[in-house]
């Protein structure tokens, strides 16, 4: 999250802060939510899909806006 703290959401639950990680998500869909601390800045929302064994990274930097914050996923 670019050094930027945010409170991460999956299918609309409050799961913790940025960083995080959870080994113990099962696999399936989910709808991840990143709420900056700095409510000046966009928040994030997306759907992805965890498999078996694979390793789920997201990367992001918040901007002003949506179109102004940029990331990836993989």
């Amino acid at each position: 999250t670019g050094g930027i703290n945010a409170a991460v959401f999956l299918n609309g639950n409050k799961v913790g802060s940025t960083p995080y990680s959870d080994q113990t998500l099962q696999p399936g869909s989910y709808t991840v939510r990143l709420e900056p601390e700095d409510h000046e800045l966009a928040m994030y929302e997306t759907s992805i899909t965890l498999y078996p064994t694979t390793l789920a990274v997201m990367n992001w930097t918040f901007g002003k806006t949506t179109e102004m914050s940029s990331g990836v996923v993989y």
